[in-house]
């Protein structure tokens, strides 16, 4: 997460891994998110400039390495 979206405080924004913009609410749920961290998403819909997400959990970048092995699988969101 590298800072706010276009729309507002309420909105958070940041680059995927495969460095394409992610935007998700910064009041989605009771987790208040921060600069620099790394947060796993869902992607809800898309639009030509970003893609439209809800936030699952904070993730190192450790841990996201030991979970997917370098493979972006679905299996951890079932």
């Amino acid at each position: 997460m590298d800072g706010h979206g276009k729309k507002g405080d309420h909105q958070l924004s940041g680059l995927t891994d495969t460095m394409k913009r992610a935007v998700f609410d910064q009041n989605h749920g009771l987790d208040q998110y921060q600069k620099g961290e790394f947060v796993l998403v869902n992607v809800t819909n898309a639009t030509q400039n970003a893609l439209l997400c809800e936030p699952i959990e904070r993730m190192s970048i450790e841990n996201y390495f030991k979970l997917f092995n370098g493979n972006r699988s679905r299996e951890y969101l079932k």
